[in-house]
């Protein structure tokens, strides 16, 4: 889902709703989380996280989303999916 790597939240919001699937993966391997947790999207991650993104998907060398956030310094997106990965539920995020 390139919108998630450009930062397109209505878009997203937009594409889920009409079934894009969440976990879809380039050409690299790396699902829309991956893409929106390393460049620090964090509505973005908040909202493909509530849409049941898998946040344990690897990109085929282990590299998950919270492995892509923590090696690029977005600790709030590293810190969703740890939060999301340990209460297997949606979160709601306060502003």
């Amino acid at each position: 889902m390139l919108a998630s790597y450009n930062n397109a939240l209505n878009t997203v919001n937009m594409l889920l709703s009409n079934g894009a699937r969440v976990d879809e993966r380039n050409d690299r391997g790396q699902t829309p989380l991956a893409g929106a947790a390393f460049k620090g999207y964090l509505d973005i991650v908040k909202a493909l996280v509530n849409a049941g993104a898998d946040i344990e998907a690897n990109n085929g060398l282990g590299m998950t989303p919270c492995t892509f956030a923590v090696m690029f310094g977005r600790s709030e997106t590293a810190k969703i999916s740890l939060l999301s990965k340990r209460k297997k539920r949606k979160i709601y995020f306060k502003n």
